[in-house]
């Protein structure tokens, strides 16, 4: 199983990716929110799903579930340094949403209360017995699903599994359709798969050279920074233009002043192109 890098999509897009994978793997009835005050959930899905015909759900889980399930997708922008850092930040995490859906019971605000939980996450878990992330993680959600406060509110939460990195690598393996929509989380070997498929000379700066290709969407892309990859909200995202400063600079031996990126992009242009494929 490729080791996929899912921080390098987002929170966005990986929220989009959590949706495209539940559609695959629980069915096409589930029903997606958008941007904004969503109500806790990033998806939905009523009616049953049955967990032996799907490759997660938890061990201790019955078979199948049967009501109103709701997915909530939690991603951590820079993962912590050990699986147990990782759990104490998704408890953090898992406890405000139990809670939310706790005070939404007590009060009467939401429509509809969820059968079963499936928080998914890009963090990795430990399977390390007890000490494990995984282990703490299902034990802290089995205790705050019977707390008192969740008891008296009537939030009647029946079953959740835990959809962590590692499961979700799983899963992009079995949908591949899904993970190559997902540039983030394309591989090299996907990229020599692609080439070899080409009857254009790679190199050539042809219309349909992968090469050329490549490098006008690595050009477009580059041009946006996100800001959702730094921890802001949405998919908001600025021009490079706006706040990219090419800075001024001194040729030595008299070779006067420049503006340092123009220079540089003005000395490769006069580099012949050679490719060879050997």
């Amino acid at each position: 199983m490729p080791d996929y890098d899912l921080t390098r999509l987002g929170t966005r897009a990986f929220e989009q990716m959590v949706v495209a994978l539940a559609r695959e793997e629980i069915g096409s009835g589930v029903q997606v929110f958008g941007d904004g005050s969503d109500g806790g959930r990033e998806a939905t899905f009523e009616g049953t799903i049955t967990w032996s015909a799907t490759c997660v759900g938890e061990a201790a889980a019955p078979d199948a579930w049967s009501g109103f399930t709701v997915l909530q997708a939690k991603f951590q922008v820079k993962p912590k340094p050990t699986p147990l850092d990782n759990a104490v930040w998704l408890q953090q995490e898992i406890r405000k949403e139990i809670g939310n859906w706790v005070k939404a019971a007590r009060n009467g605000t939401r429509t509809r209360l969820p059968d079963y939980l499936i928080f998914v996450t890009n963090i990795d878990l430990s399977a390390v017995a007890k000490s494990g992330g995984i282990d703490s993680i299902n034990s802290f959600v089995n205790s705050e699903l019977g707390s008192e406060d969740a008891v008296r509110a009537r939030l009647a939460v029946k079953g959740f599994a835990i959809w962590h990195a590692d499961q979700l690598r799983s899963m992009l393996d079995a949908h591949q359709d899904v993970r190559w929509a997902f540039p983030g989380l394309l591989t090299a070997g996907d990229v020599l798969s692609m080439l070899s498929n080409e009857t254009v000379r790679l190199g050539s700066l042809e219309v349909r050279d992968p090469l050329r290709e490549e490098l006008l969407h690595s050009l477009k892309a580059d041009r946006w920074v996100r800001l959702s990859q730094s921890g802001g909200p949405g998919d908001a995202k600025l021009w490079l233009d706006d706040i990219a400063i090419d800075l001024p600079a001194n040729i030595e031996d008299g070779g006067g002043h420049v503006q340092a990126v123009r220079h540089v992009l003005e000395i490769g242009d006069t580099v012949p192109l050679s490719v060879s494929l050997g």
